[in-house]
């Protein structure tokens, strides 16, 4: 008899034969790591991720769970078929305009230096747009530059006035701009305010009651707490696009709030950097913004069909915008910084607030600093994210290693997204130089094919850099090796 209690035990059953609670939750959870695992050998991820998120859900099935359906889902397939559909409208509704953004392709090509048409015409293939030649850029350096800027194009609107930001903070700053929004709704310009449910958290709806009782629509990007969604904390927007009248557009560093205005962050400087657009680039930042708007409202698209106008030549700046999302493959921005970096004879210059980059990145710093090509880093000397700052230092050692440069920026936090190359081509946008930003939020940017601007970029970096620390190579105490591992270790998530 007590024979055949201790089998019943190790069984997971009680004197009565039935089936313990907690026999019942091991084989549920087990149930649930087998489903998972099984999903995820079919989800085409690197082989260490793969092997992280099956030893976790091994060892932890319900806590894997939770931390994969959270953080390493897809984009939901209803929410993209919705948006595939709106966006091929979109590109019906606009097709007379898709054919003069063609005429553009040739003369853009003509001029461009030989080591970076490999680029443009990658940028195309991947799905970027064409290249558009006859833009006006202005490089805005300061925030009150910035900010002046955007709120002398904000009160010009006519039409309509389209911003989307990963933060919008409702503070000075952003009650100014909010101001200036519901005093251009009475009047009767179409305003339309995209957010991000994380970085703007804080943003909440008696914050914006006025803009939308004047007419305004705000709207939430991929809401934290919905049914319909229940699991996208991980897909964030992490853009910020204004368009004006489809006219005048702006993107960059810098979101909504006091210090991306003042320049002024704890006890340091806030130092970013945004552009000012005009010319036919502004078409194709309003298809990105467009296809949010879609993707977030399923609004239909034909109501935005007015938003794409034939557009005028103010300059002569040849610009390609790149977008890049979990919606889709391949990652176009990482590709495309990939693909610079190692066009690369002369210079690479790199600003980023975090340093967090792949394998393919990393290497690609690497040999190009083996090339004898001069490679700098530019980093934050006060950074906003203690985990990321870590990260970033484990990967300093490989890159000064080869050769590469990194400097701190001693003055205070660092927020421009910056690659300039042999002082020709340059980058400026929202993908910090992180493996979230490659893979999981959704960014945009802006290749520039033109010597003048990477020059001017190039001369505001070599300034940054004037004040900044040149950091040497040195083998990390025990405590410091443990943080920078540790860091690294939630680098794809961070």
């Amino acid at each position: 008899m007590m024979t055949e209690l201790m089998v019943f035990a190790q069984t997971g059953c009680d004197w009565k034969g039935t089936i313990s609670v907690a026999t019942v939750i091991t084989i549920v959870g087990q149930v649930i790591a087998l489903v998972l695992v099984l999903r995820i050998l079919t989800e085409r991820r690197d082989a260490a991720a793969t092997f992280a998120w099956i030893f976790g859900l091994i060892l932890l099935p319900y806590i894997g769970a939770i931390l994969y359906l959270m953080l390493a889902g897809k984009v939901e397939r209803r929410r993209l078929r919705i948006r595939h559909r709106a966006v091929a409208k979109l590109g019906e509704k606009k097709g007379d305009l898709e054919k003069h953004l063609k005429h553009h392709r040739e003369e853009s090509l003509s001029e461009v230096d030989p080591s970076f048409k490999a680029v443009m015409r990658l940028a195309e293939e991947l799905g970027a747009g064409h290249p558009t030649v006859g833009n006006s850029v202005a490089v805005l350096d300061t925030g009150r530059q910035t900010f002046d800027s955007i709120e002398s194009a904000l009160k010009s609107a006519v039409s309509h006035i389209h911003l989307e930001y990963y933060i919008f903070r409702p503070d000075d700053t952003g009650r100014r701009i909010l101001a200036i929004l519901e005093q251009k709704a009475r009047e009767g310009v179409e305003v339309r305010l995209l957010f991000d449910s994380v970085g703007s958290s804080f943003f909440k709806r008696r914050h914006y009651k006025d803009l939308v009782s004047a007419g305004g629509q705000v709207v939430p990007f991929l809401p934290l707490f919905s049914l319909r969604r229940p699991f996208s904390v991980n897909f964030r927007t992490h853009r910020k696009i204004i368009v004006v009248d489809d006219s005048i557009g702006f993107v960059g560093g810098r979101n909504i709030g006091n210090e991306y205005r003042s320049d002024r962050y704890d006890s340091g400087e806030w130092r970013d950097v945004h552009l000012r657009l005009e010319g036919p680039s502004v078409n194709r930042l309003q298809e990105v913004f467009a296809e949010d708007w879609i993707f977030a409202t399923g609004e239909d698209v034909s109501d935005l069909e007015h938003c794409f106008t034939p557009f005028e030549r103010p300059g002569r700046a040849r610009v390609q915008v790149l977008d890049s999302g979990p919606d889709g493959e391949p990652q176009i921005i990482h590709r495309i910084l990939f693909e610079a970096i190692v066009s690369a004879r002369r210079s690479v210059d790199v600003v980023t607030p975090y340093f967090v980059p792949d394998v393919s990145i990393l290497m690609a710093l690497q040999n190009a600093a083996y090339r004898k090509v001069r490679v700098r880093i530019l980093v934050p000397g006060i950074t906003d994210s203690l985990i990321t700052g870590w990260a970033a230092r484990s990967y300093f050692p490989e890159v000064l290693s080869a050769g590469a440069e990194v400097h701190k920026y001693s003055p205070g936090m660092h927020h421009a997204k910056l690659v300039v190359v042999d002082d020709k081509w340059s980058y400026v946008g929202t993908a910090n130089m992180d493996i979230r930003s490659f893979r999981l939020n959704f960014e945009v940017g802006v290749a520039l094919y033109e010597p003048d601007i990477a020059r001017r970029l190039s001369s505001s970096i070599e300034r940054d850099i004037g004040k900044s620390e040149k950091l040497v190579y040195q083998t990390p105490g025990r405590i410091e090796a443990l943080a920078n591992g540790i860091g690294r270790a939630f680098s794809p998530v961070l």
